[in-house]
């Protein structure tokens, strides 16, 4: 019975490790999507409009409360081509295997053949599976992330093609600046009146 009551409070022990661990995945998940896009729109501010760490973090947080519909879809674009991508590249991945392990079993065999040692097969073979194998995918990643770099910036000129959005405490302030203009310009203008009669 003590046995069985160990081994229970071992599967729970496992479940809820399991369960943790996901959660934990799924908070990271959620993280990562929320701060992409200030992430990335900083980044061109700082890069493209040559504005400090600070004040590119203040304007991709005000460019993101003015456009977060624009935005939102952009990184829902940007999700959906992530999963294309990695399906895409799961499957590039079991090609390339097949092809360096039969590029790599010819000097594998070779090395094999003529020293009758397993160890000198694999070391003559792994270099050519890793080349083979490494260069083409590092190829498609480069490409995959050249794209979604060129999203982003073209999203940002789209974004920013309007006038800058500013913070709400500068918004407040340039309303009654504007308010306090036009009720100066009111006064100055308003016709005299009729002269009294003697």
């Amino acid at each position: 019975a003590l046995g069985l009551i160990d081994d229970t409070w071992l599967v729970v022990g496992i479940i809820l490790t399991i369960g943790l661990f996901l959660l934990w995945l799924l908070f990271a998940l959620l993280l990562s999507v929320a701060l992409m896009p200030i992430i990335e729109l900083s980044w061109r501010y700082t890069a493209l409009l040559q504005t400090g760490v600070i004040n590119s973090l203040k304007q991709s947080l005000a460019l993101l409360r003015a456009r977060f519909k624009d935005i939102a879809v952009t990184v829902a674009l940007l999700i959906g081509a992530a999963f294309a991508w990695a399906i895409v590249s799961f499957i590039i991945t079991i090609i390339m295997l097949v092809v360096a392990v039969m590029v790599a079993a010819v000097p594998g065999g070779i090395g094999y053949l003529l020293t009758r040692e397993v160890f000198v097969g694999v070391l003559a073979a792994l270099p050519f599976f890793l080349i083979v194998l490494i260069f083409p995918l590092a190829f498609v990643s480069g490409l995959y992330l050249i794209f979604r770099s060129a999203v982003w910036t073209l999203a940002f000129r789209e974004l920013t093609a309007g006038p800058a959005p500013a913070d709400d405490d500068e918004t407040e302030a340039g309303n009654a600046i504007a308010a306090e203009t036009s009720a100066t310009r009111g006064t100055e203008e308003l016709p005299p009146g009729p002269e009294p009669e003697p």
